[in-house]
């Protein structure tokens, strides 16, 4: 967890940054600036759950992870930035302990594939969703051919080290086999009755990661 912990941080500014800002502006869309209730889903060393408060302190933000460990870490990063306010809560994509439709926003961020069950997610994002309500997601797409021009230590080398990265193979299994494609979390929320907004493909330069915006309908 601690390893983790510190590649998140050194590799934050590359990617999170300006997500979070994409996110607020979604938000400022939607809520124009009215108090908003945000689920960051597999919220991780709380770094994004921190920015989101950061850029916008009128939302009330609840960070879900599975890991005690991390959630611990999470709560002692975001007081140390004086964000004592952020609501921090154990579970997972199969079993999200908020009630039904309390949520505006539901964020998964680069954690889908760690997801067993997409559709039985999904049901429950949409069950703490209210209803308009938005879900983001965003992941390592399977399905871009650029991650072959990026090998091996070109991307995993430089999110963990060595220590982390670990052989080809296990790239290959941890990492790239779990992966799903854009077209396959599209047809995901299809599934589920979520209306998809936006489907932004991830490019070499800007990335390998797509980029879903859905609506509950």
């Amino acid at each position: 967890v601690h390893n983790y912990v510190s590649s998140m941080r050194r590799i934050y500014m590359l990617d999170y940054w300006n997500f979070t800002a994409k996110v607020i502006n979604d938000l400022n869309r939607d809520y124009s600036g009215q108090k908003a209730t945000f689920l960051d889903l597999g919220c991780g060393p709380a770094f994004f759950s921190i920015d989101v408060k950061r850029k916008g302190p009128q939302c009330q933000v609840v960070a879900v992870d599975p890991s005690p460990i991390m959630l611990e870490i999470a709560r002692d990063e975001a007081c140390s930035k004086g964000f004592d306010d952020i609501i921090f809560r154990e579970g997972y994509d199969g079993c999200i302990p908020m009630e039904d439709g309390v949520a505006d926003v539901v964020v998964s961020l680069f954690n889908l594939y760690l997801w067993e069950d997409i559709d039985a997610g999904l049901s429950e994002v949409k069950r703490v969703l209210k209803q308009g309500g938005l879900f983001i997601g965003r992941d390592q797409d399977r399905d871009n051919p650029y991650w072959k021009v990026v090998l091996f230590y070109g991307m995993i080398f430089m999110a963990g080290g060595p220590r982390l990265a670990g052989s080809p193979s296990r790239f290959r299994d941890e990492w790239y086999g779990k992966w799903r494609t854009h077209d396959e979390v599209a047809d995901a929320l299809s599934r589920g009755s979520f209306r998809v907004e936006t489907m932004k493909k991830g490019k070499l330069a800007r990335g390998l990661a797509y980029t879903v915006i859905a609506r509950k309908d």
